[in-house]
């Protein structure tokens, strides 16, 4: 069995931070502020109590910022002698 090895891609990403005094703050990969607004009401709703985007605007400290990051993932490996079919050459 060959164990697959793996690499941590980066890259720059921009995610709207949607806080309140409450609640804290949760960040959003999106750039629409009512959608990142709707799941933060939708993340904070628990079975007893439901709430909605016009109720996380009126919560004490409510606030929407624009956070700049980098989003990581996990990228596999490609052996070293591999041949990647943009370069192997045609035995016709």
């Amino acid at each position: 069995m060959t164990e697959e090895k793996f690499e941590i891609e980066s890259k720059d990403a921009e995610f709207l931070k949607v806080s309140t005094n409450i609640h804290g703050g949760l960040r959003f990969k999106t750039s629409k502020e009512s959608e990142a607004v709707k799941m933060y009401a939708e993340q904070i709703s628990t079975d007893r109590r439901a709430y909605g985007p016009a109720d996380v605007k009126k919560m004490s400290g409510f606030k929407v910022i624009t956070v700049k990051d980098k989003t990581r993932c996990l990228k596999p490996l490609q052996p070293k002698n591999s041949v990647d079919s943009s370069t192997a050459l045609s035995t016709d």
